[in-house]
């Protein structure tokens, strides 16, 4: 298979295509597992981690599907080194190498829970290693084209399963608290920094547009995705609202899955919290062996890229069995690669200029700067936002010296 055919599944996405793989790929631990769980325990207003990705997406359509697919890059750190500058496309894959590990973790740690609360009996740790080997397997042979195929059909079987456990779990007296949803603008703001950034401009969300068979195609499956999104979210949040209204004191979401779903609907949801992970579990798998073979060798092998798959998988799997936090995990994740490289990236894309938009000295310190601010900020909520303007101001600031500079 050629390299182009296994990175960009040969550009031939058309908008089903699309829509399918850009939801399907959001819907993963932290959808499933993070919001309904937070739901379920804090209140409503934890549906803001969703809403922020939908309307991401609807922002990704309107100003950058275009844009985007017209760099004719694999990956997004190849843009990045295009947009930005090329002697940052190294850096950049490696931090986001580096995030990407805790997002397929995550994923691996929601099956983990998944395993221990529906099928106690069996050996955890064999289950999950043999699910990470099945992602990695069907990734690593098809590429691309393999998780998009597998996108479509993991996407509608978990929406299936989630409406029978919506019309099962329905009460008469079901209402959503919308003041707890309403007085959550803090909690929208910090999601839209670290996650909704991540959607307009992550590597998993760009490896989608670039597929497209045209510019056009990326923008207009952006904005159905984006509605898309939108309805299954509150179809999450039913769930989480729904779990609650039938929870006793004490008992976590899977307990109360067990106490009050019979054995076949038991089953089934457990099929569609599975394909919910498949489907982001192997996108980010993907993304981040490309990554490593695309852009820190720059090579064009597939036989390099298939083994990183199983490299980046046993790395995650490893992590995921020492780390319990969903949530967290995916949001340091997010931290560290959302707040640097998501401005500089859109800052190049809004001026249009490519290669050299920026003063080469000024934007490499920038870089090292926000990424050690990151780093060292992982501890405090508030950093994402600070760090963000500080490299997006940084990044005006560099082209505008650029500009001067260069005659």
């Amino acid at each position: 298979m050629r390299f182009k055919d296994y990175a960009a599944a040969d550009r031939t996405m058309n908008t089903a295509d699309l829509v399918f793989s850009l939801t399907a790929t959001l819907f993963g631990a932290s959808a499933v597992f993070g919001t309904m769980s937070y739901v379920f325990a804090e209140g409503e207003a934890y549906i803001w981690f969703l809403w922020i990705s939908s309307f991401a997406l609807f922002v990704k359509g309107a100003f950058f599907a275009e844009a985007m697919h017209g760099t004719d890059a694999k990956t997004l750190p190849e843009a990045f080194g295009k947009v930005v500058h090329p002697a940052l496309r190294k850096p950049a894959a490696l931090l986001i190498a580096v995030s990407w590990t805790g997002i397929i973790a995550a994923q691996l740690i929601a099956v983990g829970s998944l395993i221990k609360a529906f099928f106690p009996s069996l050996p955890y740790e064999a289950v999950l290693t043999a699910f990470t080997l099945m992602i990695a397997l069907y990734t690593a042979l098809g590429g691309q084209k393999a998780v998009f195929a597998t996108d479509k059909l993991q996407f509608l079987i978990m929406v299936i399963c989630f409406v029978v456990m919506a019309y099962f779990l329905r009460t008469p007296d079901f209402a959503v608290d919308s003041r707890g949803i309403a007085g959550s603008s803090g909690l929208m703001l910090a999601w839209f920094v670290s996650k909704g950034l991540s959607v307009v401009v992550g590597p998993d969300m760009f490896t989608r547009i670039s597929s497209a068979k045209n510019p056009s195609t990326a923008k207009r499956a952006c904005f159905i995705a984006g509605a898309v999104h939108l309805a299954v979210s509150m179809l999450v949040l039913m769930l989480g609202v729904l779990l609650k209204r039938h929870s006793v004191s004490g008992e976590d979401i899977f307990a109360v899955m067990l106490r009050v779903l019979p054995p076949e609907l038991y089953i089934i949801s457990a099929i569609g919290f599975l394909c919910a992970l498949a489907s982001s579990c192997d996108t980010t798998l993907i993304n981040a062996a490309l990554i490593l073979e695309n852009d820190i060798l720059e090579g064009s092998s597939t036989f390099r890229t298939a083994f990183f798959v199983f490299l980046m998988g046993g790395i995650s799997l490893l992590m995921a069995v020492r780390t319990p936090d969903i949530l967290k995990l995916i949001m340091t994740a997010y931290a560290l690669y959302a707040p640097v490289c998501v401005p500089m990236f859109v800052t190049g894309l809004l001026f249009n200029r490519f290669n050299r938009a920026f003063h080469p000295i000024l934007i490499r310190l920038i870089f090292a700067v926000g990424v050690a601010a990151a780093f060292l900020g992982l501890d405090n909520a508030s950093s994402p936002l600070y760090i963000t303007f500080f490299v997006f101001a940084g990044s005006l600031a560099a082209t505008a010296v650029k500009e001067r500079s260069i005659v």
